[in-house]
């Protein structure tokens, strides 16, 4: 009996909060991680991952763009990861989703987009992965893993790189505002419930250096149904979990 009182106080302050959340939300959707220029991403939510080489992070204002500086020898590793709460994970699972990354590689001794630079979501059992780079011909390269290659000028000028999708679970892609072929992307197997971004590789990498301006996971505003039905699905998780 004390459990059910329990549970039914919590149905009643989480319906509460959804239905709060579908009247409040802006239109233009919901943040559900987000790094931004100069702040350090420790303070936005994210955990530093690094070490081995040297490695370098901090703020830099980049000819007026305001940006997060990750600088990496060959030995190196420096990431930040975001984990997912299952609030998140509700929203990100039950809705369309869209990765957006703004990022200038300064240098890269690696020709083409490769693990090194990258950066991810993962959920549900699935890592969606955006590979950056710049090739052998000075272009600016995208690669998500497991997918077609996209190249487009401009190696070592800022691109926005948004990767979207109509909650279907098949991406596509878009740079600096043009659509990309080859719609469909499905990510790859594994990975934790993240967000993450940085160089990635621990050992037998490169040399990088790159400015992360904008990374940002969001969904659209979701309607007050839609609310009602992700709160009581986290009612039933708790439910389980105490039973």
């Amino acid at each position: 009996m004390k459990q059910n009182q329990s549970g039914c106080r919590l149905w009643t302050i989480g319906a509460t909060f959804v239905c709060a959340l579908a009247f409040s939300t802006p239109s233009f959707g919901i943040v559900i991680v987000e790094h931004s220029g100069t702040n350090n991403p420790t303070s936005e939510g994210f955990t530093f991952v690094g070490g081995l080489g040297t490695f370098s992070t901090g703020p830099t204002n980049d000819n007026g763009t305001a940006a997060w500086n990750i600088t990496t020898d060959p030995t190196a590793f420096a990431a930040y990861e975001h984990n997912l709460t299952p609030g998140d994970l509700a929203l990100v699972t039950n809705l369309s989703r869209t990765f957006t990354v703004r990022l200038r590689i300064l240098s890269d001794e690696v020709a083409g987009a490769d693990r090194n630079i990258a950066a991810d979501v993962d959920f549900g059992g699935t890592a969606y992965v955006m590979q950056f780079g710049i090739d052998s011909s000075g272009n600016f390269v995208v690669t998500p893993q497991g997918w077609f290659t996209y190249t487009v000028p401009g190696g070592t000028e800022y691109h926005t790189v948004r990767m979207e999708d109509s909650g279907d679970g098949l991406f596509r892609f878009s740079i600096d505002g043009v659509l990309q072929p080859n719609p469909g992307y499905t990510g790859i197997s594994g990975g934790a419930n993240r967000v993450a971004f940085g160089d990635f590789t621990q050992t037998g990498g490169s040399a990088e250096n790159v400015n992360w301006a904008f990374v940002q996971l969001d969904v659209p505003e979701p309607s007050a149904a839609v609310l009602l039905g992700i709160g009581a699905l986290l009612f039933q998780r708790r439910i389980r979990r105490n039973g």
